[in-house]
């Protein structure tokens, strides 16, 4: 998607167990991210990613560079029976250069 400079990028994680046992110790990260937070999915309340749950983190950042491409990749983790499952996804998002905006308002500003 695009993404305005000034804007604000809002990422969503859903966070899914597609194995055969519970998952403890559930985090998700972001390389580009900090202080995702958690907003809920755990509905037994144990703290166990389970089967049949969606647990949902959110994260957000000001688009403050103009004409880029964004890339960043979200990845969870949990464990269990001694084991770690990881799995990673990447999002992406474009801004416009400064020169297009100002020609986007330009054509705005004359349209009138």
């Amino acid at each position: 998607p695009f993404i305005a400079l000034g804007g604000t990028a809002e990422f969503r994680y859903e966070v899914r167990n597609t194995g055969d046992v519970a998952l403890e110790g559930v985090s998700v990260s972001d390389d580009r991210l900090s202080g995702l937070s958690f907003q809920g999915g755990d509905t037994d309340h144990d703290g166990l990613l389970d089967l049949d749950e969606v647990w949902v983190y959110r994260g957000s950042e000001l688009v403050d560079t103009a004409g880029v491409d964004i890339v960043n990749v979200g990845t969870a983790t949990g464990s269990a029976l001694g084991i770690t499952a990881t799995d990673a996804d990447a999002a992406r998002y474009s801004t416009a250069s400064l020169r297009s905006e100002e020609r986007r308002v330009g054509k705005e500003c004359t349209s009138w």
